[in-house]
């Protein structure tokens, strides 16, 4: 199999948009964080193969001259050879091991002492950050978090292209839950069928959670083989399909019902399949995000149920990309689209006075991405639950 890779024209998109920002912050540098859970915001700067692995990594961009990145520990800087064995697969060539007087003499190389340096506060380590400004007193650190992941929201031709195939790996689950699940199947059984698929082909990580109940399929879960759900004749299942291919996340949510659906049922899931279908329309360049999170908020209170916004399950939508998580979606916090945003729109209904238990849906949910001319839906299965004798 030929390696998926982003081109040098990719990197240097990126690297523009980067060096914009700099410039449009009044900003001397950029000083990135990541660890093994949350690696998008190195890998924007990194190329999409890069794994932090033990502990945490840091990624130093400056206005001028070469980024450096700061990865391993010095107690286990053999995990560095990892890394420079495959340096062909990184843009960052230049790479330092972690610790404070490591960065401290990067700042000082770049003159970087007193100057204006944006970070990523929301998931920087702390002892490092008051260890660094303690360190490095004159330099002005500014926090740069939702800018940053703003930045990183609208992708290039080459990621867009990623994306539409892990969502094609991600249809394929689907397509192989709807021939294969039966009721007396495990919960842990379902989530092994979407992780095989994905494996055999070629995804790099995967999010996959599943939810099986009678009524209430609002918070979805990673099923568990020491503590085994059964689905049984009668039950709604909900799969959230998520996969990573060559660092690039989609997702789909979706229903399967093992039996009739009753009429409360049915009017949940056409309710949040139109709500779908109203925010997939308000997608382009230049639309708020809040605005659609408020459409689908109307959508469902007009039919007299209980929005996402009015009990708790997921969220209305999101962005996606080297993260599953780009930027959430909120009523109340302005998102404003570019084109080639790559993102998961999944309403969420419940029955007026909704407690755990009583009936209620999250999603359906798709990907899409935002084109010059409006939108995208990268997943081409269906978006309405389908029926399983």
């Amino acid at each position: 199999m030929e390696k998926a890779r982003l081109t040098m024209a990719d990197k240097e998109w990126r690297y523009n948009r980067v060096r914009k920002f700099l410039q449009d912050k009044n900003l001397d540098a950029i000083f990135v964080s990541g660890d093994g859970h949350r690696e998008g915001y190195l890998r924007y700067l990194t190329g999409q193969y890069f794994r932090v692995g033990y502990g945490v990594a840091y990624a130093l961009f400056p206005v001028s001259g070469e980024p450096v990145l700061f990865l391993s520990t010095p107690e286990r800087e053999y995990t560095m050879i990892a890394y420079q064995t495959f340096l062909s697969d990184h843009w960052i060539t230049n790479t330092k091991v972690v610790s404070i007087e490591n960065i401290a003499k990067v700042f000082e190389e770049n003159k970087l002492t007193m100057a204006s340096v944006g970070v990523t506060l929301d998931n920087m380590n702390v002892t490092h950050f008051y260890q660094l400004k303690e360190r490095l007193p004159k330099t002005n650190f500014i926090d740069i978090s939702w800018d940053y992941t703003c930045l990183r929201g609208a992708k290039s031709e080459g990621e867009i292209s990623l994306a539409r195939e892990s969502a094609r790996i991600v249809d394929l689950c689907w397509e192989k839950l709807a021939a294969e699940m039966k009721p007396g199947m495990y919960e842990h059984e379902v989530a092994a069928l979407m992780e095989t698929t994905m494996w055999q082909s070629h995804t790099d990580k995967t999010f996959n959670l599943t939810c099986s109940a009678k009524k209430d399929i609002t918070r979805p879960c990673w099923p568990s083989a020491h503590s085994p759900n059964v689905i049984k004749k009668g039950d709604l299942f909900l799969a959230e399909i998520t996969a990573c291919f060559c660092g690039y996340w989609t997702q789909k949510v979706s229903h399967y019902s093992f039996g009739k659906l009753d009429l409360l049922a049915q009017e949940l899931f056409t309710v949040c399949e139109f709500a779908l279908q109203k925010g997939a329309q308000l997608i382009h360049p230049g639309a708020n995000a809040k605005d659609i999170a408020n459409a689908i908020d109307r959508t469902i209170q007009d039919a007299g149920f209980l929005s996402s916004s009015q009990f708790p399950t997921g969220p209305h939508g999101h962005l996606m990309g080297l993260e599953i998580d780009e930027g959430t979606f909120s009523p109340r916090k302005d998102l404003i689209l570019e084109t080639g945003m790559v993102m998961a729109i999944h309403p969420g209904a419940a029955a007026p006075g909704w407690v755990v238990g009583q009936p209620g849906i999250f999603g359906p949910a798709s990907t899409y991405v935002v084109t010059s001319d409006g939108v995208e839906k990268l997943n081409k299965t269906q978006d309405t639950v389908l029926g399983i004798d």
